[in-house]
């Protein structure tokens, strides 16, 4: 016997007579309904939801069931998915009291910091159904301004906001930042006492000796160094 193909069908919303495996099992793992947009039109409809509502109320577009990280993955286009996550990490960063992002580049894993003083909270360490990991880093009661990345073990200071280095404190950190900070607002003051911008450009340009007659480096743009004024 030939086998039948399977029976084709409608999609409700581009209204294409379409096979079986044009179509999602469903929107989200949570939706009770069979789907009857095809994966074309699903893609296209999260890419404009994403426009127009935040990142958490992104819905199945035939019930009111919000789609995860993982449903936005899978039905999704790579450039949405990439910018859905992202928002998802600044919510998650805005909306977490105690939250931080591992300040290591490889690592993409965040947690909420609690000094010795606090106390953690019920949801501070649960899991979620994001793809992003919410733990607790504890209490550090030797180094209270130290975190501990639970995924990589990078440390960081946050007080500095910055990866921890064994070799150096951070109170000498702060010192050589005061140090930076010292010599930037010299060398701002040498700027405005030493240079002048040229007129057509606004770059700073010094003069080390000869006449007023100026020529900008940039713009090439020739001016009169004592009142500015553009030569013709």
């Amino acid at each position: 016997k030939v086998k039948k193909p399977p029976a084709r069908k409608d999609c409700s919303t581009c209204g294409r007579t379409l096979s079986p495996g044009s179509f999602p099992k469903a929107a989200t793992s949570n939706c009770k309904h069979k789907a009857t947009a095809c994966k074309a039109c699903l893609k296209k409809w999260i890419t404009a939801q994403l426009d127009t509502v935040t990142y958490d109320n992104l819905a199945c577009p035939e019930c009111p069931q919000l789609l995860t990280n993982q449903d936005v993955k899978a039905n999704a286009t790579k450039p949405t998915y990439e910018r859905f996550e992202e928002l998802e990490r600044r919510g998650i960063a805005d909306n977490t009291p105690g939250w931080r992002w591992c300040l290591n580049p490889r690592c993409r894993a965040g947690q909420v910091h609690v000094p010795p003083a606090s106390t953690t909270s019920k949801d501070s360490s649960k899991s979620t159904k994001s793809a992003w990991k919410f733990w607790s880093s504890g209490e550090h009661k030797a180094e209270p301004n130290i975190c501990d990345c639970n995924e990589c073990g990078a440390r960081a200071c946050v007080p500095c906001d910055r990866i921890h280095p064994e070799a150096e404190s951070c109170a000498d950190w702060q010192k050589r930042l005061k140090g930076f900070a010292a010599e930037e607002k010299a060398t701002l003051k040498a700027i405005a006492t030493n240079c002048k911008q040229c007129p057509n450009c606004s770059k700073n340009i010094q003069r080390n000796g000869g006449c007023d007659h100026m020529l900008c480096t940039q713009c090439r743009t020739a001016f009169c160094w004592l009142c500015l004024t553009t030569y013709k």
